[in-house]
């Protein structure tokens, strides 16, 4: 089975969920709901959807805080789901949309695919979003190709990545893991 980590939507999901803006910066916080959007939503309703976070963002004064609000519970809310498919098996987590699990054949095999119901929702709230973040990711996931012991979070930085062999997400962040782990042994 190949790899796929090269899937543009898989690296849009953890160029979404690895976000880090931890300056505050207003435009970082547009490129953030950048990220959301392009993995979230379909082509043909992403700029809209775009433009439509961009009002909320120069709404008001305390919009930018709502915006920042919003984004910053979808990456948390991306996290918990993978932490549950990553972490130990103590307790699930359930994700309930509505939709249609449509099986096809191809070339012999079995494939899979889930499409989940619009959700119609004019006011763009947590709630909302959350749904739409969901049903993107259970999308992506119900692929067969996609295999969930692949899921990983990097020893060292905490990030989240996609890959079949790799513990750590970089070379670097595994050496600077097994740097810190030889440090503790030695000061024991």
């Amino acid at each position: 089975m190949k790899d796929i980590s090269n899937n543009k939507k898989m690296d849009r999901i953890f160029d979404f969920v690895n976000f880090n803006n931890e300056t505050g910066d207003k435009d970082q916080v547009l490129v953030l709901a950048k990220k959301y959007v392009d993995f979230a939503y379909p082509r043909d309703e992403e700029s809209k959807k775009f433009q439509d976070l961009s009002h909320l963002f120069v709404g008001s004064e305390d919009s930018d805080d709502k915006l920042s609000e919003l984004l910053m519970g979808l990456p948390r809310h991306t996290k918990m789901i993978l932490q549950g498919i990553i972490g130990p098996k103590k307790k699930s987590i359930s994700i309930k949309l509505k939709g249609v699990k449509t099986i096809a054949f191809k070339n012999q095999e079995i494939v899979e695919n889930f499409e989940s119901d619009k959700i119609q929702s004019k006011k763009i709230s947590l709630f909302t979003e959350k749904k739409v973040l969901e049903a993107a990711f259970m999308a992506i996931i119900s692929n067969r190709e996609i295999l969930l012991k692949r899921f990983k979070k990097c020893r060292q930085c905490g990030k989240y990545f996609y890959h079949s062999k790799m513990v750590d997400c970089s070379k670097r962040c595994g050496n600077l893991y097994r740097q810190r782990e030889h440090q503790k042994k030695k000061e024991k």
